[in-house]
C-alpha cells in the first residue's frame, strides 16, 4: 500500500472507492453500473529503489486513478453485466366495451395487464409495462378507449432488457480499448507537465 501517498488504509480505501465509482459511470454498454461488488485483493506500485519486479519511476495518485478504469472494465467484462430498463406499474380506467381493443394494444407493448375491477359499463386494469413503452400505451391514443379512459403509471422496478442490450456512446477515454486508452491518458499527462507527447513515459502500463 502506498502510504507515502494516502497516509493510511482508510484514505487509500476511500480513494480507490472513488476511482471505482467514477469508472462505473459508464459500463460495458455505456450505461451506469449501479449494482455490483468489487474486492481489492492486491495492489502494487513502483519505486526507484524497489526490487526488480516493482522498480521504476515513483508511482503517484494519478497512476492509481488512471489504472482503475482498466481493471474495473476488465473485471466487469470477465464477470458479465446485464443492461436493465425501468418498469412502470400502470392503472387504466376505461369503458368496459373497449377491452377488446385495449388488450391487443397492450399485448403489442408487452404489457402484463390484470383486471382488478369491472362492472357493466366500467373496467379497471392494472399491470406492468416498460418505461419506453409507456409513450406508446393506449393512453396516447384516446380513440382506443373512446376518449373516456384514464391511464396512470409510475416507476416500480428495473428488469433486464429483452433482446439485444441497447448501447450508449461513451464520453470517456474508453478503457475497453486498452492501447488507445493508455495513449490518450499518456498524451494528456504529457501536455499537463509540458513535455512533448512523444517523449512522455507512463507508469500506467
Amino acid at each position: 500500500m502506498p502510504l507515502y501517498i494516502y497516509k493510511n488504509t482508510e484514505s487509500f480505501a476511500a480513494a480507490i472507492r472513488q476511482y471505482i465509482t467514477q469508472a462505473l459511470r459508464q459500463g460495458l454498454c455505456g450505461w451506469q453500473v449501479t449494482d455490483c461488488t468489487f474486492a481489492l485483493t492486491r495492489s502494487q506500485y513502483s519505486v526507484p529503489d524497489g526490487p526488480p519486479a516493482t522498480r521504476g519511476p515513483l508511482s503517484g495518485p494519478q497512476d492509481f486513478r488512471k489504472l482503475t478504469p482498466l481493471v474495473v472494465d476488465g473485471r466487469a467484462e470477465a464477470a458479465g453485466t446485464v443492461v436493465c430498463e425501468p418498469v412502470h406499474h400502470f392503472r387504466l380506467d376505461t369503458p368496459a366495451d373497449t377491452l377488446t381493443a385495449l388488450l391487443p394494444a397492450l399485448a403489442k407493448l408487452h404489457a402484463v395487464p390484470q383486471v382488478s375491477a369491472t362492472s357493466d359499463s366500467w373496467c379497471t386494469l392494472e399491470g406492468d409495462v416498460t418505461a419506453t413503452a409507456v409513450h406508446g400505451a393506449p393512453s396516447a391514443d384516446p380513440a382506443t378507449y373512446q376518449g373516456e379512459g384514464v391511464m396512470e403509471s409510475s416507476f416500480d422496478r428495473y428488469e433486464p432488457v429483452r433482446g439485444p442490450a441497447p448501447t450508449r456512446p461513451r464520453t470517456d477515454d474508453n478503457p475497453l480499448s486498452r492501447d488507445e486508452y493508455i495513449r490518450r491518458v499518456t498524451r494528456r499527462g504529457a501536455r499537463q507537465i509540458g513535455a512533448p507527447p512523444g517523449e512522455a513515459r507512463t507508469r500506467s502500463e
